[in-house]
């Protein structure tokens, strides 16, 4: 029988950018995979807010308003 090879797994940008964050900090740091996914998800959702909040103040500011109010977004 041959020896099949599995595929490296692939890596994200991102998760190359936590680990190397990590590294500046603290040159002995581990990661679970359930981690990263975590740290990724914060991190979209936090882009994710950012636009939104982006997004509704130019609004708010077209209507010359200065207060953002829940039903703005």
């Amino acid at each position: 029988m041959g020896v099949t090879k599995q595929p490296a797994p692939r890596v994200d940008d991102q998760e190359v950018a936590v680990h190397k964050t990590a590294q500046d900090i603290n040159t002995d740091m581990r990661f679970q995979n359930a981690a990263i996914g975590a740290l990724l998800e914060a991190r979209s959702s936090e882009a994710y807010l950012v636009d939104l909040f982006g997004d509704t103040d130019l609004d708010a500011l077209h209507g010359k308003c200065v207060i953002i109010k829940p039903n703005d977004m």
